[in-house]
């Protein structure tokens, strides 16, 4: 929102007016005080203030003259003289608040500038920020998600909702200044406030939790029709290979509808489960087997250099083989029989 109305982006719909005029790009009429303080540390405190105003046109003169003023007002005349990386991190933020008082904008834009400074520091920098906005009465946006802090400054409220950002709701704030957290009205309010943002927050997670389900049923969904076209394309290339150019014969290639009717007659007659077990009999026996050969390789290369010389790189030029190129080997040495499976296994 505060990119909107400082011009740094542009409204996908509608317009932002401000004293009768369109925001279309930043301007001097507006001012942002960002999150971390982004000061310029190779400059010192004072001018760190006055290099916005070099950059408007101020004279010398006036830029000292507005800087003293600021620097004053936020109780820094006497750092004015110190690099950033002396001062704490209260202080560079009353720094970058001189720096945005100084040019002296219609409006001054709040981005959280509290949220990365300890308790103590906030209360006292909430204070100086009242103060110095009493005496200047500038327009201020300021964006929290600190609740106590909105109803510290606020005259009115503006409850966002998140994803899509919409206004809930606009809470005016009649407290009377200065106001004290642990008032009563203030603590109603707070509550007050709590349930509208809460309320939002169980809206948006819910919303969240349908578009994740939405999600889950689009990917599961198309993880289903990718499987049944790969699976329909099989199939129409099979029937292209045998029956209609004749490439290859039936029984070279498995066919979708074959391994189902394989399946459905292996389950009918109750085979299944017994080809099952056969097939993980052979695996098992084909492990043992290697099990037993790398065992009595092993120590004969352990225990002989010459085997160690002469049968090492062997070893390990095969295990860089993939299994599938053992197929051809196995059927050519021992045919389509149990051997073959051993071998492969």
């Amino acid at each position: 929102m505060l990119n909107l109305v400082a011009g740094f982006i542009k409204p996908t719909s509608g317009e932002i007016i401000l004293d009768g005029s369109e925001v279309k790009e930043p301007g001097s009429d507006r001012v942002v005080m960002f999150q971390e303080p982004a000061l310029y540390p190779w400059l010192n405190v004072m001018q760190n203030v006055t290099f916005g105003l070099e950059i408007a046109g101020y004279s010398k003169d006036e830029q000292k003259s507005i800087a003293e003023h600021y620097l004053r007002m936020v109780q820094l005349w006497k750092y004015r003289d110190y690099r950033i990386h002396q001062i704490s991190g209260g202080m560079k933020q009353r720094v970058a608040l001189a720096r945005a008082l100084a040019l002296d904008s219609k409006l001054l834009l709040m981005d959280e500038p509290f949220s990365a400074l300890d308790k103590q520091t906030i209360n006292v920098l909430r204070e100086e920020l009242e103060n110095i906005w009493e005496r200047t009465k500038r327009t201020i946006i300021y964006v929290t998600h600190s609740v106590e802090e909105a109803i510290y400054f606020a005259d009115r409220v503006v409850v966002m909702s998140e994803n899509p950002g919409r206004v809930r709701e606009i809470i005016p704030i009649t407290l009377k200044r200065p106001r004290v957290v642990e008032d009563d009205e203030f603590v109603a309010l707070r509550k007050r406030i709590l349930a509208s943002v809460k309320e939002g927050v169980k809206r948006v997670l819910k919303m969240n939790s349908t578009r994740r389900c939405r999600m889950k049923a689009k990917k599961i969904a198309g993880s289903i029709i990718f499987v049944a076209a790969i699976i329909a394309l099989w199939q129409l290339l099979y029937v292209a290979g045998t029956e209609w150019f004749s490439l290859f014969k039936p029984y070279a290639v498995p066919y979708p509808l074959g391994v189902l009717k394989s399946f459905i007659n292996l389950i009918s007659s109750g085979t299944l489960f017994a080809a099952i077990g056969y097939s993980m009999m052979r695996a098992l026996i084909g492990f043992v087997i290697a099990i037993a050969l790398g065992v009595v390789i092993g120590i004969l290369i352990l225990n002989s250099d010459y085997l160690c010389r002469n049968l090492k790189p062997i070893i390990l030029g095969i295990q860089t083989l993939p299994s599938i190129c053992w197929v051809p080997f196995a059927i050519l040495w021992f045919g389509l029989g149990n051997s073959a499976i051993l071998l492969l296994s």
